[in-house]
Parts: structure tokens; sequence; C-alpha cells
């Protein structure tokens, strides 16, 4: 009798050691789980941060381009009203009479040089509006002022700046934009405080929009919301 007692202790022991491991083991996984999930988050905000700064980083190099493209014509006597931005990806939209010359062309080898325009990566855009009409184009329009540079009269079409636009940007594209220009509260994306519609430049100006959105005053380059909702980068190419 003192040998099965003895037994019985023995087996109730082993049980009890047993749910101790297996409780251990439970701990011990939900650990695992929780680090490799946190890890997994950071990498992929990493990853995300990355993109939008590379995004951010391609947009804004190529604008130094263009710029150099347009300033390279000038000092070679290319007149603003001169300068054609015709390139097969418009289909003739910005196409006039001066583009007959070849140094009067931004996107040729003998004129400016500049890259080719691209479709911008996707990484950049408001996906959920990939079916506008501009999604992802550049547009060079004739009728944009921008408020702060060169002269500011609306009412006078030779105050145009020659301008490009890119829409419709994400919001962390557009605000990392925002960033890398000093603009002011960054992290909130300035509304326009007037619609702004475009029309093609063909080598003349008309009276049209301000970009005159908060904390962009005088700012050659930046982001901002339009009415329609669509965030849009801007950069003055030449400020009149």
């Amino acid at each position: 009798m003192t040998i099965s007692r003895y037994h019985h202790r023995n087996r109730s022991g082993e049980k009890g050691n047993i749910l101790f491991y297996i409780l251990i083991a439970i701990v011990a996984f939900a650990a695992l789980s929780f680090a490799v999930t946190q890890s997994s988050r950071e990498s992929a905000s990493t990853i995300d941060a990355g993109k939008v700064d590379l995004a951010t980083t391609e947009i804004l190099d190529y604008v130094t381009a263009l710029r150099g493209a347009v300033q390279t014509m000038t000092i070679q006597g290319v007149k603003q009203n001169q300068v054609c931005f015709d390139q097969i990806l418009f289909s003739s939209t910005y196409y006039h009479a001066a583009c007959n010359t070849a140094k009067n062309r931004v996107f040729y080898n003998y004129g400016g040089n500049a890259p080719a325009p691209h479709l911008v990566a996707q990484d950049a855009l408001q996906r959920s509006l990939s079916g506008s009409a501009d999604y992802g184009l550049w547009d060079f329009p004739n009728n944009i002022q921008v408020k702060g540079v060169g002269q500011d009269c609306p009412s006078d079409a030779s105050c145009n700046d020659l301008v490009v636009l890119l829409e419709p940007l994400n919001d962390l594209v557009c605000k990392n934009v925002n960033r890398k220009m000093g603009v002011d509260v960054p992290d909130t994306i300035p509304g326009n405080l007037t619609p702004v519609t475009t029309t093609p430049y063909t080598g003349s100006f008309f009276t049209g929009s301000v970009i005159d959105a908060p904390n962009l005053n005088g700012k050659r380059t930046g982001c901002f919301k339009n009415n329609n909702g669509h965030n849009v980068f801007y950069a003055v190419l030449v400020g009149n």
C-alpha cells in the first residue's frame, strides 16, 4: 500500500511539471510572436519611408534638370516665348511655331537636352485617383502665377511664371516635398485659396490661376491641395 501511494504522488508531481512547462512554452511563443510582429511593422515602416523619400528625390531631381535646361537655352539666346515643351509623349499639346527650331526645344539634344518626361512612380501618387486624365503627367501651363515669386499681378498675364506641375501626389510625398523645401508646418498640406486650372504653354501667357496657398508664399517649389482634392506639386522654372 505504501508503494502505491508513493507512485500516485509521483505521477501527480509529473503532471504538475508538464503543465508548468506547457505554460512556459505558451508564454515564450507569445513573446516571440509579438517580437516578430513588431519587427515586421518597423521594417514595413522603414520601407515605406524609403519609398517616399526616393519618390520625392526623383521628382525634385527632374525639376533641377528642367531648370538647368531652360537656363542653358536662355544663355544660348532662346527667348521665353520661344521655349518649346513639345515631346512625343504629349501628342503635340505644347507645339507652337518656335518648336520648328531645334534650339528652342527643351527635350531635344540641340536644345535644352532635358531628360524626356516620364510617368512618375506609383509610389508617389494618389492611387485612388488613377482614373484622372492628368494622373502622373508633367504639366507645363501658360496661366499660372506663384504668389511671392517674381511680380504679383494676377490680372496681367505678363507676370505669369513659367512653371511645371505634377498631380496627384499622395499625402506622404506631398508633405515630404514641403518638408525638404523648408515650408512651415510641413505635416499639414496647405489648401490653395482659389481653384487652380491650367491650359498648356504654347509660347504665350494668359491670365488664369494663382498659387496662393498658406505657407507657400515665395516658395519656388512646393505642394498644395487643390479644390478638387488633388495634391499638386509645382516648381517655378522661370519667375517673371
